[in-house]
């Protein structure tokens, strides 16, 4: 979702008018249970992520079960004492986070969530799961569901979903760090448990520390302490009002996944050029205005989503990141491109869209025969004439999306000369 959608939700206190009218009824109920519309995302029409942490929800509408391309949903910290049975309409949900509400029970429809890899039902009231919860025992999880801080759970019940090994350890775990990590990454959490009010989620691998969630809580700056963390794989530090990342971030090594969205950086410190293993980063909705040369230096992503920021240009080196798949710069103020973008061979998805472009690189024509999942992106770039949107995409999409962007500043019924001469050079040649 660009600026300008976040704006209008804002603004309105309505759903976007582009979705399905099910889907729309389902977040103005939320609306009206939380006194503002949810933040949400959508993708191809439909919503795909919903956040509803920490809006003291005792319920949730019987209409969420419209939102059937949910794949994320986020309800850690309210005060749901019970899901609605329309939950197992979500068969496309991959992550649902329930930490730290008053669950007593879950619904049978929770078995037809087969699609889930991520599960945190961590500090509710569980004293039974439903048989049906056996069906997601074979999921390929990312990382084991979290039944811990369920006092009433027994060792038989959480067996129902996790292995033998998975049930012993969680029903032997403790409100407090783990006692067989180090003492450095236990004082850590500790520490965090301390400043946010509870024991943040993490999860451990081999007696360290891998996966660290810090998600909707106001650090503006991070401790220092989570340096010690140096067996993370995956930090998620979404929606925290961090105003800069400090240079120990250089320090993790082994991280994989840096999700820093929904954040208020300006910057980002060299350092961050250490973090090589890196396959997923994500920066979308910062005040970013301009990366560093290091960022080369993460050879190893796949994903770069730097959507929402304010940056004007990019450096050389990102034509270093020859692995990536995904590349989204889109509502930036972007007004060119480096030419080493050209190096880019192997991205399916590439989202440059409300920019101030007004040309592209003569490089750029090496990625038009990329094996594209969705044709590149170029609307909104209001300088971008259609010879320019020639040299990256087809004719048709080009003139598709010239037309979309310039749609609003046209008399009506009157097409862009541009695309009129090209419609016109067509039926000559017929």
């Amino acid at each position: 979702m660009n600026k300008l959608s976040l704006v209008l939700i804002a603004a309105t206190g309505t759903a976007a008018e582009d979705i399905p009218a099910s889907e729309r009824k389902a977040l103005d109920d939320l609306a009206a249970l939380i006194g503002e519309m949810p933040e949400y995302e959508t993708e191809n029409g439909h919503v795909v992520s919903l956040y509803l942490s920490k809006n003291n929800l005792t319920s949730l509408p019987e209409s969420i079960g419209n939102l059937t391309k949910l794949e994320k949903l986020d309800l850690d910290g309210n005060n749901l004492t019970f899901l609605p049975e329309s939950i197992g309409n979500l068969t496309g949900l991959t992550w649902l986070y329930l930490l730290n509400n008053n669950l007593t029970s879950l619904p049978e429809s929770i078995g037809n969530l087969k699609s889930l890899r991520k599960l945190n039902l961590r500090q509710n009231n569980l004293t039974s799961l439903p048989e049906s919860i056996g069906k997601l025992k074979n999921n390929y999880w990312s990382e084991a569901p979290n039944l811990r801080g369920n006092d009433g759970l027994s060792l038989a019940e959480m067996k129902k979903l996790l292995s033998d090994s998975d049930a012993e350890k969680q029903l032997a775990a403790t409100g407090m760090a783990a006692a067989d990590i180090p003492e450095s990454e236990r004082k850590t959490l500790d520490d965090l448990a301390v400043l946010i009010g509870e024991m943040p989620r993490y999860w451990t691998k081999n007696s360290h520390v891998v996966s660290l969630y810090l998600c909707r809580n106001n650090f503006t700056s991070l401790p220092d302490s989570i340096g010690n963390l140096t067996g993370l794989t995956e930090l998620i530090l979404e929606h925290i009002n961090l105003t800069s990342l400090p240079e120990w971030i250089g320090k993790l090594t082994k991280l994989k996944v840096l999700n820093l969205r929904w954040n208020r950086l300006t910057f980002l410190p060299k350092s961050i050029g250490n973090l090589t293993r890196l396959t997923n980063l994500y920066l979308y909705n910062n005040n970013l205005t301009s990366l560093p040369e290091s960022i080369g230096n993460l050879k190893s992503l796949k994903w770069l989503d730097l959507n929402v920021n304010n940056l004007t240009s990019l450096p050389d080196s990102i034509g270093n990141l020859t692995d990536l798949t995904e590349l989204n710069f889109g509502s930036n103020n972007l007004t060119s491109l480096p030419e080493s973008i050209s190096n880019l061979t192997k991205l399916k998805v590439l989202r440059l869209n409300d920019n101030d472009l007004t040309s592209l690189p003569e490089g750029i024509g090496k990625l038009k025969n990329n094996n594209w999942d969705e044709a590149p992106n170029l609307r909104g770039n209001a300088g971008l004439s259609l010879d320019e949107m020639k040299k990256l995409l087809s004719d048709s999409d080009a003139e598709k999306q010239l037309k979309a962007t310039t749609a609003l500043e046209a008399p009506e019924n009157e097409l862009p000369e541009d695309i009129e001469n090209a419609a016109e050079e067509k039926s000559d040649d017929e």
